[in-house]
């Protein structure tokens, strides 16, 4: 009996699963803890989302995980990569009930203990409570082979109106490798579990490639489009600098974003977009110098996107400068995927009605999951190209109305965070040319006049060049005054 049980007892606790490894937790704060693995402080750090829902709520929140370069020589870090989440559902609303996450767990692969908060002692995982966004940290956080549970010190939960849930801090730990796609699972108040992507080393931490990679051979560009070298296979605008944007925290939130003389427009999705998935489209106006007027924007949808709500186009009211307001609808995106699965671009249209602005038409990319866009890692963003310090528009009344509307531009965009334009310059550098081809020969008294008139109506783009100028040269005659001397 005796050689019986010890064998059977070595098979049970060999049928029994892995015991949960508890990890230390250390309460850290920014900027301090960029210098665990930058010898300056300062960390380029790459963000992507994952899109949440809950039951019985309204509006999205998303799981972020962000990381950043390898440790720098000289920095406890030395090699080995920073991986941060966070859960935020302050954009989510309980409708019948106020639902909430509790934990988040995930396949991270072999992690590194390093000394995060100066105190001669290595821990396991960081929480960053000071110097960034959020509210709630963990409890405890414990890992059974690859796989990490993080729980949370209360629940994270939406708000009993969009713009009232809570978001944890940022919480990290480090790994090796480059990223890669991982499943993740979070728990949930209501309903079962919700599966979410996340990046992190993976099982193998450090071998295979970074996460997201290129295409395959993809579709061909359609007109106005070409193929961007950081992604091959997939259709771009050719007038959009992909990446650039996708290395600039601020650009890869905004998605897109068109900037006209009269508003901003913005447009916000997930990305990437789940396959398969309902997901919002959100667009924000914001009215720029007094723009009281309408724009309509309507989306012509790629092949396989669905609008459940029907193809209706939002219209978007402006109401003075600074008072801003948003729209949303609903898409729902083709059973394909694969990282970087391009498709032709659907086509946004945008019709101002008011103010100087014209029509505007450009494609826009809807990149299916379960990828992301690969991380780009410390490479530095190309320069913006920006108009020269100085333009030169020409002499004559054409060159004269350029640089009016030019110094009217540098009023208005000089000093905000926009900056001036460089489309904008090219455009009245081309309409000045095209000015003083067109521009009529009208003869005798007050001619400078009425030449300078048509001038600025036509750069205006006015309707009634002739009318504007023939009124301005009975203005001046009224005077047998010419102020506007015409010079060739």
């Amino acid at each position: 009996m005796k050689k019986l049980f010890l064998p059977a007892l070595a098979i049970l606790f060999l049928s029994l699963p892995a015991s949960a490894a508890p990890l230390d937790i250390v309460e850290v704060s920014a900027p301090a803890i960029n210098c665990v693995f930058d010898a300056e402080c300062r960390m380029t750090v790459s963000d992507s989302t994952a899109p949440i829902t809950l039951p019985g709520s309204s509006g999205e929140g998303f799981l972020q995980s962000r990381t950043a370069p390898p440790g720098e020589a000289g920095t406890p870090g030395l090699g080995f990569t920073p991986y941060e989440y966070r859960i935020d559902l302050r954009q989510i609303g309980g409708v019948t009930a106020l639902p909430c996450i509790t934990q988040l767990s995930l396949d991270f692969g072999p992690h590194h203990a390093l000394d995060y908060n100066s105190d001669g002692n290595t821990d396991d995982v960081y929480v960053v409570t000071g110097g960034g966004i959020g509210s709630i940290g963990l409890a405890s956080a414990d890992k059974v082979g690859d796989r990490i549970t993080f729980r949370f010190a209360s629940p994270v939960c939406a708000g009993n109106r969009p713009g009232a849930g809570e978001s944890t801090f940022f919480f990290g730990l480090a790994g090796s490798g480059p990223p890669q796609a991982v499943t993740a699972e979070a728990v949930v108040t209501l309903g079962g579990p919700l599966t979410l992507t996340a990046r992190a080393p993976g099982a193998h931490g450090g071998g295979g490639g970074g996460g997201g990679g290129g295409a395959g051979p993809g579709p061909g560009p359609g007109p106005g489009l070409t193929v961007d070298p950081c992604f091959p296979g997939l259709p771009i605008s050719a007038d959009v600098p992909v990446c650039r944007c996708l290395r600039d925290r601020v650009l890869r939130e905004l998605r897109c974003a068109l900037l006209d003389p009269d508003f901003v427009l913005v447009r916000r999705t997930p990305l990437p977009i789940p396959p398969g998935g309902i997901f919002n489209v959100q667009w924000t106006f914001m009215p720029l110098g007094g723009f009281t007027g309408t724009v309509v924007v309507e989306e012509g949808l790629a092949p396989g996107f669905e609008r459940p709500d029907g193809p209706a186009p939002l219209k978007l009211e402006g109401r003075g400068q600074g008072r801003g307001v948003s729209q949303q609808y609903r898409l729902v995106a083709p059973q394909r995927g694969g990282s970087l699965d391009g498709h032709i671009p659907s086509l946004v249209t945008v019709t101002p009605r008011g103010g100087h602005s014209k029509l505007r038409s450009f494609p826009l990319v809807l990149p299916l999951g379960p990828g992301w866009w690969p991380d780009l890692g410390d490479v530095p963003p190309e320069p913006i190209p920006r108009p020269p310090a100085r333009p030169d528009f020409g002499e004559g009344p054409c060159g004269r109305a350029a640089q009016w509307l030019w110094d009217e531009h540098v009023a208005r965009f000089g000093q905000t965070p926009f900056g001036l334009s460089l489309a904008e310059y090219t455009d009245l550098q081309e309409r000045a040319e095209r000015c003083r081809r067109a521009l009529p020969d009208f003869g005798g008294l007050c001619a400078g006049s009425a030449r300078s008139a048509w001038a600025a109506c036509f750069l205006s783009r006015g309707r009634s060049c002739t009318t504007a100028a023939e009124e301005a040269r009975e203005a001046c005659l009224r005077f047998i005054v010419d102020p506007m001397i015409d010079r060739p």
